[in-house]
């Protein structure tokens, strides 16, 4: 049961969350969680085709600014398993001296702390990995969203034509 909860903190997905559809459209594998449909602070997102184009470049350009590294749970997740591979070394080492001894050793203890420190790093960066990844994703949908818009914005230009059957003019293309 612990490792499908930790499975379910590294993909990102929360017990209660079920398949939620964003007006029929899917791409395959994603699931669309209902807090997708909220900003950073709780609040519902603009709907998309309300905006113009200056503001989806806006919320675009805020959007990638915000989107979250992977750099700091990707270093908690290095850290734990090198610290742990470091305390299972001790542990090790601290084995062989007690079996040789007949003493327990310093090292055993030491190895065992580090180990559990390792342990402990590591699931901390599984946690921290799956809620960055989350948040990631959420940007991401609403980037989709956006980028959708604006080649939709894009694909609208307005064209005149002149009196005298000329060559068409475009009045506004982007």
């Amino acid at each position: 049961m612990a490792a499908g909860l930790v499975a379910m903190v590294v993909l990102g997905l929360s017990i209660g969350h079920g398949h939620h559809h964003d007006g029929g459209r899917h791409r395959a594998g994603t699931v669309v969680l209902p807090s997708w449909g909220l900003d950073d602070d709780g609040e519902p997102w603009v709907p998309v085709a309300e905006l113009q184009r200056e503001a989806v470049l806006a919320e675009i350009s805020l959007l990638e600014g915000r989107r979250p590294g992977l750099g700091g749970p990707i270093s908690l997740l290095v850290m734990g398993l090198l610290v742990g591979v470091t305390g299972i070394g001790f542990g090790l080492g601290g084995a062989v001296d007690t079996a040789i001894t007949g003493v327990l050793s310093w090292a055993l203890w030491v190895g065992g702390g580090v180990l559990v420190a390792g342990v402990v790093l590591f699931i901390v960066g599984l946690v921290v990995l799956g809620r960055v990844m989350e948040h990631r994703a959420r940007i991401d949908w609403r980037l989709d969203r956006l980028e959708e818009r604006l080649a939709t914005l894009d694909e609208t230009t307005t064209v005149l034509a002149p009196s005298g059957g000329g060559q068409l003019l475009t009045v506004a293309r982007f």
